[in-house]
């Protein structure tokens, strides 16, 4: 099986587009998990455990976190949002699995 990390845009001054942001990895997630692959997405995961615990939100806390996944994951899979390609945190991720060598996708698919 495929294991795939999944960066995606997710902070933003309106809590309403950072809801709308994690609602589209969920539903991200539940596709590419149909198509066959094992997906790890940090904003699914981590989402309602740092609002219910009240944990840094910043992309600068995450950084430990997505670079440890990305090492695991065997693709990064980059979800196309409105919003992706401002993404501090995602343009971080990208680079640093450049940096590995591990290949970069877009979802919806490019």
């Amino acid at each position: 099986m495929i294991k795939l990390y999944l960066a995606s845009a997710y902070s933003d001054p309106d809590p309403a587009q950072e809801q709308a942001n994690y609602s589209k990895a969920v539903d991200a997630c539940a596709k590419l998990h149909e198509l066959g692959y094992l997906v790890y997405s940090p904003i699914v995961h981590w989402h309602i455990v740092a609002k219910s615990h009240n944990l840094n939100g910043s992309a600068e806390y995450w950084v430990e976190y997505a670079f440890a996944f990305i090492q695991w994951c065997d693709i990064l899979c980059v979800l196309k949002t409105p919003n992706y390609s401002k993404s501090k945190g995602v343009k971080g991720e990208i680079k640093f699995a450049k940096k590995l060598g591990k290949p970069v996708m877009y979802f919806p698919w490019e």
